[in-house]
């Protein structure tokens, strides 16, 4: 803008000296218009070519300048929003960087006995001497999300849960979160303690009704319709007294009491839960073929729950079987572990119920060709948990009229 449009367009103040010169530059973001950069002079009249390129470049460098001042507020006002979110947050929240530095911890997080009430930002958790779990969980190079309960020193239980921070697919960091389960597992301890205790209590006049009832058998002189009637009555104290029996053993592992670990071979267990078998499966005709190693693997485990967790698969696979049919019992050594493998030809478990078959007093309803359908619904969550004790696992595969392949798999220690 030349001098003589400079009166026209601007109204300058008396005690201003009047620019004769006035340039004005767009300042632009990608399509976005962020304002104006004007200069003026009052010595010049005309720009060289070189001057405007100059003024052009040095606007762009403005509107670049007024973007990320603009980013950086809106960063700003996000994290103090972040961080007063957090901070209401009861559950302690820990971020760490990519050396395990603590870079923030919400005022829950300072309250955890690692921290000592101190403030935690700056700290490498290598350096805390607190928790074995928590340290392998929080300094491993390569953290997966995971979650892991651990209990501290002043008695909470919490569910730690970590994940890598991502941007732009490369991990700037780690984000902990620990979710108070204390008074979770204060009600389940009450609530095993009251399971336990009154499962402890039925056994005794469940003993003494079943004794009783086979007595009557023995008296003589019943009809058919009162033998019937005796019969009963022994097979629904049996199933009571199974039922109480998993609650039992429900509790003590719920409870953690610690196992009897044993060194223990694959044959062993596999005889004693085929010998243990072998009058069920004679009943219903079932043939149980096994598969052993020729080599003997040994590995520590508790015989009893062991013995215990296989027995309730071969259970079901004879239970959901057609008489004269087969099942399998197989084992073998995979990596650090032994994997057993129990397969049977029966009805399959439909996907709808595949999701909840560990599910304690979960029963299938969809397994239509089950000539069995006893039980508690407790087999499979017995399995499940002596698996877990023993820092193995257990999974399955079936499909619908084809039969189901159960895997337990114990690591060799």
């Amino acid at each position: 803008m030349r001098e003589s449009q400079i009166p026209r367009n601007f109204h300058l103040a008396k005690s201003m000296i009047s620019p004769s010169l006035m340039v004005s530059i767009p300042l632009r973001w990608k399509n976005s218009l962020l304002g104006t950069f004007w200069v003026a002079s009052d010595r010049r009249a005309s720009v060289t070519p070189e001057e405007l390129a100059y003024l052009t470049d040095l606007a762009q460098k403005a509107a670049t300048a007024v973007i990320n001042s603009k980013a950086f507020d809106e960063t700003l006002t996000t994290r103090k929003r972040l961080e007063a979110l957090l901070a209401k947050l009861t559950d302690p929240v820990v971020l760490l960087d990519e050396r395990r530095a603590v870079v923030y911890a919400n005022d829950a997080a300072r309250t955890l006995p690692v921290f000592a009430g101190q403030n935690p930002v700056g700290i490498l958790m290598s350096d805390l001497p607190e928790n074995v779990d928590l340290k392998a969980m929080l300094l491993n190079p390569n953290p997966l999300p995971a979650a892991k309960e651990i209990e501290t020193s002043d008695g909470r239980s919490f569910l730690l849960s970590v994940d890598p921070v991502l941007v732009d697919g490369r991990q700037i960091g780690t984000a902990c979160i620990f979710r108070d389960v204390t008074q979770f597992r204060q009600r389940d301890a009450l609530k095993t303690e009251f399971v336990t205790t009154v499962s402890h209590e039925l056994r005794s006049p469940l003993t003494l009704i079943h004794g009783y009832a086979k007595i009557l058998r023995l008296t003589g002189n019943l009809n058919e319709q009162q033998d019937t009637y005796i019969n009963n009555i022994i097979a629904g104290v049996d199933e009571m007294k199974s039922l109480v029996q998993n609650l039992l053993d429900l509790g003590r592992l719920d409870a953690g009491d610690a196992l009897d670990l044993e060194t223990v071979t694959v044959n062993e267990i596999a005889k004693r839960v085929v010998d243990s078998m072998a009058v069920h499966a004679r009943q219903k005709n079932i043939e149980v073929e096994v598969s052993l190693p020729e080599t003997p693997i040994s590995f520590k485990a508790d015989p009893t729950f062991l013995a215990q967790a296989l027995k309730n698969l071969v259970d079901n696979a004879i239970k959901f079987s057609k008489s004269g049919g087969a099942i399998q019992l197989r084992a073998r050594k995979q990596g650090d572990s032994v994997l057993f493998t129990v397969e049977d030809h029966g009805p399959g478990i439909a996907p709808l119920d595949q999701r909840k078959i560990f599910k304690r007093f979960f029963r299938a309803e969809s397994q239509v060709g089950a000539e069995d359908r006893s039980g508690t619904g407790l087999g499979l969550a017995i399995v499940k948990s002596i698996a877990e004790r023993h820092g193995g696992k257990v999974w399955f595969e079936s499909k619908l009229g084809q039969g189901s392949t159960f895997y337990l798999q114990i690591p060799l220690i």
